[in-house]
């Protein structure tokens, strides 16, 4: 959660281009759950969000780019204002239902640090969820506002099937990058998935 998926689908396909016989094994999941995959061997990599507290230790962490977020609704939900994305304030947002992620999830903090600093409160009315095609169809179906990607905002969006009311939360970014690790060497083939993934990134830094 929190890896822009262009990240690791265009990373993937340069790599089967080149390598087409390599099999390629991807497994989702929350951060802890990878990188302590990742420390008993199971993974030879993980790409997700920067470590945080007590997460670094036994890994190496090299940055490929910083992911923004946005707030998004249902293309067809004409309840919150149609302005223009810049001109949206969060503040008159607040009293809309919300989808945010569970309360374990690092950006959950981050987002009722920004809530609190920009509103003074936190939205009351609200779901618990990481799954993003269960949020898209609650969006689709519902009046609901939720935070995603930018990135992976603004693809749905050019899809018709949400529309973005601030493109960039102010103070929230995700820095996104590599895990291996630490004092090991990585396998021909890891290495090859790393040097994909760097030459993907490039193309997907957000402007």
């Amino acid at each position: 959660p929190g890896t822009p998926p262009k990240l690791v689908g265009c990373a993937i396909t340069r790599l089967k281009a080149e390598t087409p016989l390599m099999d390629i094994h991807v497994v989702e999941g929350p951060n802890e759950v990878l990188l302590s995959a990742l420390r008993d061997g199971d993974l030879n990599l993980v790409v997700g969000r920067s470590p945080g507290a007590g997460e670094s230790e036994g890994f190496e962490f090299e940055f490929l780019l910083k992911e923004y977020f946005a707030v998004v609704c249902g293309a067809r939900n004409h309840e919150p204002p149609a302005t223009s994305a810049d001109l949206v304030d969060l503040v008159d947002l607040m009293h809309f239902p919300w989808i945010l992620p569970v309360r374990s999830a690092p950006l959950r903090t981050n987002l009722e640090v920004l809530f609190l600093g920009q509103c003074g409160r936190q939205p009351t009315n609200l779901i618990e969820s990481i799954s993003l095609p269960l949020n898209v169809a609650l969006m689709t179906a519902g009046n609901y506002l939720a935070v995603m990607q930018s990135s992976l905002a603004r693809e749905y969006a050019a899809q018709g099937e949400l529309r973005i009311l601030i493109d960039r939360l102010p103070d929230l970014a995700g820095l996104i990058g590599i895990f291996t690790r630490s004092g090991e060497m990585p396998t021909s083939q890891a290495r090859r998935m790393i040097d994909s993934l760097r030459i993907s990134s490039a193309s997907l830094v957000p402007t």
